[in-house]
């Protein structure tokens, strides 16, 4: 009797050791391999990380903003105003980031001109480094055509857009390629000229995209055409916000002075531009990704 109970204490003995040891592997395994997600629905404040990234022997660069010790699911891919460096919009780049969200600014000064030699490409580099992420795209002034462009090339799989005082443009040359691939769902997008040639006008009109306009009541750098122009170019269902004392280059910190842009408004009035200009972001990224 003593032998049979002192092989049962022997065998459960063993028993609690493997499971114990089964248990701490576990662990171990979780705690080493398993990153939390991002929770988009609360408010957060994650510390973030920046670099600048460079792709095809240093030929493209552009600076990153992300959340550290956080697996992201969201990232915004924002073109920059004309001649304007990533830098003058960090604010925007860590207000997104501490809200989990990866943003990349390429480094392209002249967005919509040198789209596809410059900017087109970066953004294909970024994308593919942050594969498993869902990106929005965005844009401030020239930048805005850029993203305007983007939008339409990538309508099925872009998230969303956001315009920063956007400067959108008219028509551009395409190809019978692209005509016979989407002119049927986008007739609004393409023109056959007298001579046969094609070219193709990018907006987002007749596009259901979750989609954000911000303007600047002060804006001395947009005609009232171009700010016409770029309107006419929303999709129904976009949310426009006017900015109170606000102007043009105040969506980023950068102080150049053209037109006399700004020149009226006090360092309160640019902080609080910016901090509008996060906050209305924010809100949007928020509602769209939680619908």
């Amino acid at each position: 009797m003593k032998s049979c109970l002192k092989t049962v204490s022997i065998i459960l003995a063993l028993a609690l050791m493997l499971a114990c040891g089964m248990l701490f592997l576990s662990s171990c395994d979780k705690k080493e391999n398993s990153v939390p997600r991002v929770d988009y629905a609360r408010i957060n404040d994650y510390a973030v990380k920046t670099e600048t990234a460079t792709y095809q022997d240093e030929m493209f660069t552009a600076k990153l903003y992300y959340p550290e010790n956080v697996e992201a699911e969201y990232g915004v891919l924002f073109f920059v105003g004309t001649i304007i460096a990533p830098e003058y919009y960090d604010y925007l780049g860590n207000a997104l980031a501490k809200q989990g969200y990866v943003v990349a600014i390429p480094s392209a000064p002249f967005a919509y001109f040198e789209y596809e030699t410059k900017s087109r490409p970066i953004a294909d580099a970024v994308r593919d480094k942050f594969a498993n992420i869902k990106f929005f795209v965005g844009g401030h002034s020239q930048g805005g055509g850029a993203a305007m462009r983007f939008a339409c090339e990538e309508i099925d799989s872009v998230q969303g857009a956001i315009f920063l005082a956007p400067l959108t443009f008219g028509a551009r040359e395409s190809t019978e390629e692209e005509y016979e691939a989407l002119h049927e769902a986008h007739p609004e997008w393409f023109n056959v000229n007298n001579d046969g040639s094609i070219s193709r006008t990018d907006t987002l009109k007749n596009v259901d995209l979750p989609t954000l306009l911000l303007e600047a009541d002060g804006d001395k750098i947009l005609s009232d055409a171009d700010k016409n122009n770029a309107r006419a170019k929303m999709p129904k269902n976009v949310q426009r916000h006017l900015l109170a004392h606000a102007c043009h280059m105040g969506f980023s910190t950068s102080e150049m002075s053209l037109a006399g842009d700004g020149a009226d408004m006090s360092e309160e009035d640019k902080e609080n531009q910016r901090f509008l200009t996060a906050s209305y972001v924010l809100d949007f990224l928020q509602i769209t990704v939680c619908a």
